[in-house]
């Protein structure tokens, strides 16, 4: 069982993989869409309303 240093810790731990994780993703979808802007598949998202 942890204590409350512990508990704080493994927080800590976690929210830093989650937010590495998050930049991670973010950047693979920049270089995707850089990569389509270069093929010269350019998709503009339109919604029906």
């Amino acid at each position: 069982m942890l204590d409350s240093k512990g508990e704080v810790m493994m927080l800590t731990i976690m929210a830093s993989l989650a937010q590495q994780e998050s930049q991670s993703l973010s950047q693979n979808m920049k270089l995707g869409l850089q990569y389509r802007y270069q093929q010269g598949e350019i998709q503009i998202n339109c919604g029906k309303t």
